[in-house]
């Protein structure tokens, strides 16, 4: 897979925010559920994954479970399947789930102009903090201060920005843990005076490509 939606730690970390996540595999085919938690009649599937799933399959599939949307559609499986779709499917965008791709090189370099505001950032931190931080990978020690983190942060906003994302980030990064023996996170930790202020999660999405979580 290609898409940052599809993967695991994707979909499990947001279970239980905003949808609940089900999931079910037929005839070697993965198949995956979103049901919105406050209205289950809002609901949504996932392309199915495993071996190639033509539009006619998929169709029998969403008839089968009651679905009547499939959601994160590839442009690559749209592409290969266009005239099938189009006589089956209403195809919309969904310019909200666009993947932003970088290249590691360009991000460990920051070369050029274009990540000149990035250099700045930089350069302003090491001139402000050059002897008081300390860089740590995340780990299954350090998540906890991870999690005390953004509870701080989640405790200091008003109740009604609350349940946005990040209510959904302070759940989702508690599942972290929950999951850290299951599927493989990597990240980054960055303390000042000996007390974490920044943080990144990744993890893998296929052999070319890790997704920011």
């Amino acid at each position: 897979q290609k898409l940052s939606l599809y993967n695991a730690a994707t979909i499990s970390l947001w279970n239980g925010c905003i949808y609940d996540v089900y999931f079910t595999i037929e005839d070697n085919i993965l198949i995956v559920a979103e049901v919105e938690i406050e209205n289950n009649n809002n609901k949504r599937l996932m392309l199915p994954i495993g071996k190639k799933i033509v539009p006619e399959k998929l169709k029998d599939i969403m008839n089968l479970l009651g679905y009547k949307y499939v959601y994160y559609v590839s442009e690559d499986y749209i592409n290969e399947n266009r005239n099938e779709l189009e006589h089956i499917f209403a195809i919309s965008r969904q310019e909200e789930y666009d993947d932003y791709v970088y290249l590691a090189s360009d991000l460990s370099e920051l070369k050029g102009s274009k990540y000149s505001p990035k250099r700045n950032l930089i350069n302003q931190f090491l001139k402000n903090y050059s002897d008081l931080f300390e860089i740590k990978p995340l780990t299954a020690e350090n998540i906890d201060d991870v999690i005390e983190l953004t509870n701080n942060v989640y405790n200091q906003i008003s109740t009604e920005k609350a349940f946005n994302i990040l209510a959904c980030e302070k759940k989702a990064i508690g599942n972290i843990k929950q999951l850290w023996e299951i599927l493989e996170f990597k990240g980054v930790c960055i303390y000042i005076n000996k007390e974490l202020k920044s943080f990144a999660i990744g993890s893998k999405l296929n052999p070319e490509t890790y997704t920011l979580n």
